[in-house]
């Protein structure tokens, strides 16, 4: 059962603001990876499709997204000095998408960390949250602790004969190998919408990787 999200339709009221550590995807050949959208768009022609300068991999959510953000009065510079510290000491990362996957909201790339690097960053940049006493939400909808990508989100039903249709893509994709991406070089932490739309996103820092 897809479940449409309404403010898809509506962005321009959307005033749900947080803040994310986020890494913005580099792939190594762009082009392969608008030929596999291409093929998504004509097939859900009326969904939301992340443009390409808006696909990331979220490291970890710090303050999720919440119409009165600025109520927090969120003092942005001590996040940053904090999550400086995790990086004082960092590993070169490579990720690997294979498979598509669906749930009720999205659909997204499946990927994995070759390294081990994602999850010691994670679990550095947890500690120092926790050590700060600022406040935070991390891990409070659920706990992060994989590598997918959301690609794209239901903005309307969809009806049994495109439903059937999407899933048997799903299928189709569900075991290759997707474009591959640019080892990671660098992380940002930013303000940014629920959707991380590119001109909505306010970088606050970005840490050097390896």
């Amino acid at each position: 059962m897809v479940h449409a999200d309404p403010w898809l339709l509506n962005l321009a009221e959307d005033r749900r603001r947080g803040i994310s550590l986020i890494w913005p995807i580099e792939w190594v050949n762009p082009q392969e990876w608008l030929d596999l959208q291409g093929e998504m768009k004509a097939l859900l022609p009326e969904q939301y499709h992340y443009p390409l300068e808006d696909l990331h991999l979220t490291v970890l959510t710090i303050i999720s997204c919440v119409e009165d953000y600025a109520a927090l009065e969120i003092k942005t510079s001590d996040y940053v000095e904090v999550i400086r510290k995790a990086f004082e000491s960092s590993d070169v990362e490579q990720l690997v998408f294979e498979g598509l996957a669906a749930t009720h909201a999205a659909w997204l790339m499946c990927g994995y960390s070759e390294l081990g690097g994602l999850e010691r960053i994670r679990a550095r940049v947890r500690k120092e949250m926790h050590a700060s006493g600022l406040y935070h939400t991390m891990d409070k909808r659920y706990l992060l602790n994989t590598a997918h990508s959301t690609l794209g989100r239901f903005q309307k039903e969809m009806d049994g004969e495109m439903g059937g249709q999407f899933w048997a893509f799903l299928q189709k994709w569900k075991f290759k190998a997707l474009p591959a991406v640019k080892p990671i070089s660098k992380m940002q932490l930013v303000e940014n919408d629920w959707y991380m739309r590119r001109g909505k996103v306010n970088v606050l820092e970005s840490f050097s990787i390896g």
